[in-house]
């Protein structure tokens, strides 16, 4: 179903979406996937030559708490498209794309930002408007840490949960990192054999897979619930409209807030038309 805030009909319910029936659950092999993050030895090889006056002269670019690049006004910042990327993983039942190029660029900033602002602190010519402007951006950066660790943390936790229905999947596969990929075999292998010696090894060979289909019994497999409702706001102009499983179309205008089932919109989602609330 779906609901603006100013309508109140509702659509029927769709048919489930029939689960994965791989019953080589937890010996599949993960294709290899280009996560696009870039390397950081050549920033770090170009800053250990650079002098403290070309120091001083990249401090007034870096260490400034309205960066406009970062925390300007106006078109969405690295920050803010962080911060949209994490409320979005948050929010969502189901795990989204892997951001490594967003990552990878705020994690290259703050590498910049902590080394600009211990040299600055450790300079006996540093003065008071420095240290504070130091003191600011030393608070947003731990701030931004703590954004970066949640939104890792989030998608740790997803992983965890839908491992075996990760491994039968190969489009949600995509979704993930290269070190995610590591991670989820790795884990799908231990969740494995924990089970074999725990349960599976005393059952008949026939029951040993999670994957296997019982019309009376819900299913072994944990699969992301897209049928949660959740809260949206649209974010371009020419956001196409919702169409519900009835025909019944709702207009998406830039700035509103709508309450719809996960699985409408999520095409939209992943084309970045709306964010999640």
């Amino acid at each position: 179903m779906a609901l603006s805030l100013s309508d109140d009909e509702s659509g029927p319910r769709l048919n489930r979406r029939p689960r994965p029936t791989d019953t080589s659950l937890f010996s599949s092999e993960l294709p290899s996937f280009d996560t696009n993050i870039r390397s950081n030895d050549s920033y770090a090889n170009a800053r250990g030559a650079v002098g403290e006056t070309s120091f001083r002269s990249e401090a007034n670019n870096f260490v400034d708490p309205e960066d406009e690049e970062l925390y300007g006004e106006g078109e969405e910042t690295k920050v803010r498209e962080l911060m949209r990327r994490w409320m979005d993983e948050r929010l969502s039942p189901d795990l989204l794309t892997w951001q490594g190029e967003l990552v990878s660029e705020i994690l290259e900033r703050l590498q910049s930002q902590n080394e600009i602002a211990t040299q600055l602190q450790g300079n006996a010519t540093t003065t008071e408007e420095e240290h504070f402007a130091v003191m600011l951006v030393q608070t947003e950066v731990e701030r931004i840490k703590f954004v970066l660790r949640s939104y890792l943390r989030c998608r740790l936790q997803k992983i965890e949960k839908f491992t075996p229905f990760i491994l039968a999947t190969p489009e949600v596969q995509r979704n993930l990192s290269e070190l995610e990929q590591n991670y989820v075999q790795r884990f799908g292998d231990l969740l494995g054999r924990h089970f074999m010696q725990s349960t599976l090894s005393n059952l008949p060979a026939h029951m040993h897979s999670l994957a296997d289909e019982n019309p009376n019994m819900p299913s072994m497999i944990t699969e992301p619930t897209k049928s949660m409702a959740v809260f949206f706001r649209v974010r371009e102009d020419d956001c196409p409209p919702l169409v519900l499983p009835d025909g019944k179309r709702i207009d998406l205008p830039k700035g509103s807030i709508h309450l719809a089932q996960y699985q409408y919109l999520e095409t939209l989602l992943r084309r970045e038309m709306v964010e999640l609330v």
